[in-house]
């Protein structure tokens, strides 16, 4: 029997690094992490979908469909689902040879309607 890595099955199914075929499967499994990412973390805060769309002004479809990599999703609500679950979100941004990390933890005043999602100066 033989053993293969799994790099080389990746690389088999989905084509070498780099390819357009890698890229997309790449792409489509980091945010198949973030909407993980984003259920455990409002499990922990022991919220249900329906009270974290209300928390970010979104209905839970769009929670439900956020956790199972369904459909779009902007950056805005994005900002508002991790401030709601009290979370950072970090971006990271690599130019071929340079590498770029972008951290974001936008403090929002109190009394500012959530909704608006801008930050206070």
């Amino acid at each position: 029997m033989k053993v293969y890595k799994l790099d080389e099955v990746i690389d088999e199914q989905m084509g070498p690094l780099g390819s357009n075929s890698r890229t997309i499967f790449e792409d489509e499994l980091k945010l198949d992490i973030l909407g993980l990412a984003i259920r455990d973390t409002r499990k922990k805060r022991k919220l249900t979908q329906s009270q974290l769309g209300a928390l970010v002004g979104v209905k839970k479809a769009q929670i439900s469909r956020l956790e199972n990599n369904v459909g779009n999703i902007t950056l805005e609500t994005l900002l508002k689902i991790f401030h709601a679950l009290d979370a950072r979100l970090s971006l990271k941004v690599d130019l071929f040879d340079e590498v770029m990390v972008a951290e974001n933890k936008v403090e929002y005043s109190q009394n500012a309607n959530v909704n608006s999602g801008r930050p206070v100066s």
